[in-house]
Order: C-alpha cells, then structure tokens, then sequence
C-alpha cells in the first residue's frame, strides 16, 4: 500500500512540476513590433477672389470669392482675419493712389473649413471714391488687390 501511496505522491508531484512550467512559460511570452508616423506637409489655405471690371466713381463694386482648404483635414478658422491691401498700377500713380479708393475688407461666417472644400467671403467692397475733384488720372487704372487671411 505504501507503494501505491508513493506512486501517487510521485503523480501529483510531477503534476504539479508540469503545471508549474505552464504557468511559467505562459507568462515568459514576448513581442515586438515597429511601426512609423509621417507628420503631414500643410498646405495653405487658396483664396480665389473674383475679379471686378469696370469700376465706375460712387458705385461699390462687390468684393467676394472663396476660401478653398486643400488638405486632408478640417481648418480652423477661428482669429484668422481676411484683410485686403491695394495698389494702383505704375503707369496711374501720379493723380490716382490708394487714397482714390475706400475698401471693406469681405468676411465669412463660416468657422472653419472642411478637408478639400471651400468656403465663400463676401460683403467687401471697393468704391472709386467721388472726390468732386476731376478722377480722369484713375480712367483705365489697374488695382492689385492682395487677399491675405491671418
């Protein structure tokens, strides 16, 4: 009987041995892994303004166009502000200057701008002011109008 006895200590030692290593192989298992991020290259904002043709003295022309986001993600808009600088061409500067001209920077409402989308500005204008003074040194004058969102 004592046989039996120490055949079965013998069982339940090997047993437990095995049961032990299992355990300990089970929490032995390692892994690795590599992976790689690539910051995005932002691109700016494209403002699209629509020309004006034909300015005349004392009406507004309408100064409008749209924000256009060409990148992948949403952009904000919030604090940025749409202002507008102007220039009168080489050949009308004596007589016709900036001064010639009152200009309302556009606005939008919107907040931000979708991925790949755009959105409108409008409400500007750009009047050729009626002085009471001969305006003939602004006849045929080319604006540059530059748009600049900051």
């Amino acid at each position: 009987m004592l046989r039996r006895s120490a055949a079965t200590s013998a069982l339940v030692g090997l047993a437990v041995l095995a049961s032990a290593t299992s355990a300990y192989a089970y929490w032995n298992v390692y892994g690795a892994g590599t992976s790689t991020a690539t910051v995005a290259k932002i691109k700016p904002l494209v403002i699209d303004p629509i020309d004006i043709k034909d300015m005349v003295i004392g009406r507004p022309a309408p100064l409008e166009g749209e924000v256009k986001n060409p990148n992948n993600f949403d952009a904000s808009l919030a604090g940025l502000h749409l202002t507008v600088t102007m220039t009168v061409d080489p050949d009308h500067r004596v007589g016709c200057t900036a001064t010639n001209f009152t200009l309302v920077p556009p606005t939008t409402k919107a907040k931000s701008i979708k991925a790949n989308e755009g959105v409108t500005f409008e409400g500007g204008t750009i009047t050729l002011i009626d002085t009471g003074l001969d305006q003939a040194a602004c006849q045929g004058s080319t604006l540059t109008l530059d748009y600049l969102l900051r």
